[in-house]
């Protein structure tokens, strides 16, 4: 009976509803925690529930020592609240993404180049250092003229220039 309760709370919550209980001990939507809630003088609670891309990740709350009926202020203060965590997770998993995709470039097996809309080297990974024999020292702020090779003909540098110097994404081998 009591986890039937709890389910009902966390069904709420889960679902991205307020849980809204201006007095504890007539609820019947958090029995389950009742006891330890009215330990601590607890009567009254507000949560809301914060998600970011789909993912539950939480909720946040008021809670009160007297039965209270929560006004609209207080609720759009925890909702705001709430929307709050979610852009800091957010920015937090975009940091962990940039952290991921870094350490991928990093010890990728290709050789990568990153340059400005300059066609000037701003990054060069370990591997292009490998392949080519050129420190990234050497090649930073240089273009990539510094690696030019027999191997390709005229046109094949004229049309990676004309996409570098577009600022377009240029993938192919040197």
């Amino acid at each position: 009976m009591h986890e039937d309760n709890a389910s009902k709370c966390l069904k709420k919550l889960r679902a991205g509803k307020a849980l809204i209980i201006p007095d504890i001990s007539t609820s019947d939507e958090i029995t389950f925690y009742n006891n330890i809630l009215l330990e601590n003088r607890i009567k009254s609670v507000l949560m809301i529930p914060f998600q970011y891309s789909g993912n539950r990740l939480g909720a946040i709350g008021f809670f009160s020592e007297q039965n209270k009926e929560w006004r609209s202020h207080e609720i759009n203060i925890l909702k705001l609240f709430s929307e709050h965590f979610a852009l800091a997770f957010k920015h937090n998993y975009i940091q962990e993404e940039r952290k991921r995709l870094a350490i991928a470039v990093e010890q990728a097996a290709e050789a990568i180049i990153r340059t400005a809309n300059t066609a000037k080297i701003q990054y060069v990974n370990p591997a292009f250092e490998h392949t080519t024999g050129y420190s990234k020292e050497e090649v930073i702020g240089q273009t990539p003229r510094i690696i030019n090779s027999d191997k390709h003909p005229k046109s094949f540098y004229k049309k990676m220039w004309q996409i570098l110097l577009a600022g377009k994404v240029w993938k192919g081998h040197l």
